[in-house]
C-alpha cells in the first residue's frame, strides 16, 4: 500500500520539527562546555583536548587544586590550570609534580624572593646534555667563584641601597624656649635629627646557572663549594626546587600533610615570600597619599607625597612662612603641634583618617629667624614665631594685645583683648582656642586704636 502524497508530507515536516529541536539542543549544550568553535577552530579543540589530558594525567593535589579554582573563585577551567601549574612548578602543591613540564622557554633573570636576600649566589657547571663537564667549568670559574663568594660575603658586591630620610627624633626644645624668653635673636635653635637606617634591595642575582641559597642564617661560617660533588648533590633535588636551571637549597621547614577532601595549603617557607607588612593599615595610607597628591600636588612649594608603609610624607620646599602654615593645616597637624629642626629644614607631624602624615619642609628654619629678626618683640611657638610688638588678630576679627608681662618662668606672654578691661590670657590658650592667630594691621591714619 502506497502512502498517500499528503501523509508522507505530514510525516517528513513531523521529523524535521523534531531533528531541528534536537540539534538546536545539541547546539546550544556544546556552546554552554565551551566546545562549539567557528570554522578554523581546529586549534581550540586541539588546546582543549590538550587540557582535559593535563588534569587526568595530573596528581591528585593538581586535580584539587584545579577544581577548587573554578568552582569557588569563578575562573575559566584554563586559567585554572594555569595558576596550578605555576603553583606546582614552584613546589606549593604538596606531593605532585608538574604534569607536563615546557621546556620550550628560555630561562629568565628573577628577583630573588624576600627570604634569599643576602643569599650567596655561585655559578654552577651546566650539567645539560652536549654541555661541558662541571670539573671543566670548575676548573675555569674555580677563581671567580672564590672572589664572588668573598665579595658577597663581606658586603663589597651591593645592590641598589636605599635612600635614608630625615629623622624626627631629638629635637632639643628646651634650649629653643630659652632662647625665646631671653629674646637674644641670636636665631632658632635647632635639635639632632634622628636617623632612619637604609635597607638596601636585592637585586636580579637570580639567573641561569646560578645556585641561591634561600636561607639567611644558614650562611654564617659556612661556604658553598662548586664542582662536581655539589652537582650531584643538587640532581638529587626536587624538580620543585629546580626551576629553569636554579637550583635552590631549601629551607627546613616541615610541610603540612595533605588531607583528603581538602584543598592544598601553601607551605611556611612559601608564605614568608609574599609582600609583607601590606594590611588595611598599608591600604589606608595609600588612599591618603593619592588624596593629598590629588589637592595639594600642583603646588609649587610641593616636592613629594608618598605613602611609606602605614603612613604618609610629605617634602616642601617653603618660599615663605605661608607655604609652611599652608602645610601644617593640609596634614592634619594639631594647632600645638611640636616641630623639630633638623638640619636645613623643619618636621612636624599630623593626622588624616586616622594616618600618620610627616612633613618635611626644606627651607623653613631660615624663614623662621628671618621673621624672628624682623620682629619687634619675636616669640616663637609650634613652629611659629609671632610678633609681640603689634596686635594678633583672631579668626573673629578680635585684635589680642601684648602687656608686656610673662605668666611664668617658662616666658609665655600675656595678652588682653584691645577695647577690654578683662582678665589677661597666655598666648598659648588664646591660640588653642581663637587661633590661628596673624599680625594685626595697623590702624588707618586719623583713628585711634584704642577703642573696639
Amino acid at each position: 500500500m502506497t502512502p498517500a502524497p499528503g501523509g508522507r508530507t505530514a510525516v517528513e515536516a513531523d521529523l524535521a520539527d523534531q531533528l531541528g529541536a534536537f540539534a538546536r539542543e545539541f547546539v546550544a549544550e556544546l556552546e554552554a562546555q565551551g566546545r562549539l568553535v567557528e570554522v578554523g577552530g581546529a586549534g581550540v579543540l586541539e588546546r582543549l583536548r590538550t587540557q582535559v589530558e593535563a588534569w587526568r594525567n595530573g596528581p591528585e593535589p593538581y586535580r584539587v587544586a584545579v577544581d577548587t579554582i573554578v568552582e569557588d573563585c569563578g575562573y575559566p577551567s584554563e586559567v585554572a590550570m594555569r595558576i596550578a601549574t605555576a603553583l606546582n612548578r614552584r613546589g606549593l602543591l604538596p606531593g605532585g609534580e608538574e604534569p607536563e613540564p615546557r621546556h620550550d622557554h628560555g630561562p629568565a633573570a628573577l628577583p630573588l624572593v624576600p627570604g634569599a636576600r643576602g643569599a650567596i649566589v655561585l655559578h654552577l657547571a651546566d650539567r645539560g646534555a652536549g654541555r661541558p663537564s662541571a670539573e671543566g667549568e670548575g676548573g675555569r670559574e674555580g677563581e671567580h667563584d672564590h672572589e664572588h663568594r668573598h665579595r658577597r660575603e663581606y658586603g663589597h658586591e651591593s645592590g641598589v641601597a636605599g635612600v635614608p630620610e630625615i629623622g624626627y627624633g631629638g629635637g632639643h626644645r628646651k634650649g629653643r624656649e630659652k632662647w625665646i624668653e631671653n629674646g637674644t635673636g641670636t636665631g632658632v635653635g635647632q635639635g639632632s635629627p634622628g636617623e632612619d637606617g637604609a635597607e638596601g634591595s636585592a637585586g636580579h642575582e637570580a639567573a641561569h646557572g646560578y645556585a641561591v641559597a634561600a636561607a639567611p642564617e644558614a650562611l654564617r661560617g659556612h661556604e658553598i663549594a662548586a664542582g662536581r660533588e655539589e652537582a650531584a648533590a643538587l640532581e638529587t633535588a626536587s624538580r620543585a626546587d629546580r626551576v629553569h636551571g636554579l637550583a635552590v637549597a631549601p629551607v627546613s621547614e616541615p610541610v603540612p600533610e595533605p588531607v583528603d577532601g581538602q584543598a592544598p595549603r601553601v607551605r611556611p617557607a612559601a608564605a614568608r615570600s609574599r609582600t609583607a607588612g601590606w594590611d588595611t593599615a598599608s591600604a589606608r595610607a595609600v588612599s591618603v597619599a593619592a588624596t593629598l597628591q590629588s589637592d595639594h600636588l600642583a603646588r609649587l612649594e610641593a616636592m613629594r607625597i608618598t605613602a611609606d608603609g602605614e603612613r604618609v610624607t610629605v617634602a616642601i620646599k617653603a618660599t615663605c612662612l605661608a607655604d609652611w602654615e599652608y602645610w601644617l593645616d593640609a596634614i592634619g597637624a594639631a594647632r600645638n603641634v611640636r616641630t623639630r629642626t633638623a638640619g636645613h629644614a623643619q618636621v612636624a607631624a599630623g593626622t588624616l583618617d586616622g594616618v600618620a602624615v610627616h612633613l618635611t619642609a626644606h627651607g623653613v628654619p631660615e624663614l623662621l629667624q628671618e621673621a624672628s629678626d624682623a620682629a619687634a618683640d619675636p616669640f616663637y611657638l609650634w613652629g611659629r614665631i609671632y610678633d609681640l610688638g603689634v596686635g594678633q588678630t583672631d579668626r573673629s576679627d578680635r585684635v589680642w594685645l601684648s602687656l608686656g608681662r610673662r605668666q611664668d618662668e617658662r616666658g609665655m606672654p600675656l595678652l588682653v583683648l584691645r577695647g577690654t578691661a578683662g582678665p589677661p590670657y597666655p598666648l598659648a590658650a588664646i591660640v588653642m582656642a581663637h587661633g590661628p592667630l596673624a599680625p594685626a594691621a595697623p590702624p588707618a591714619a586719623g583713628t585711634d586704636g584704642g577703642d573696639g
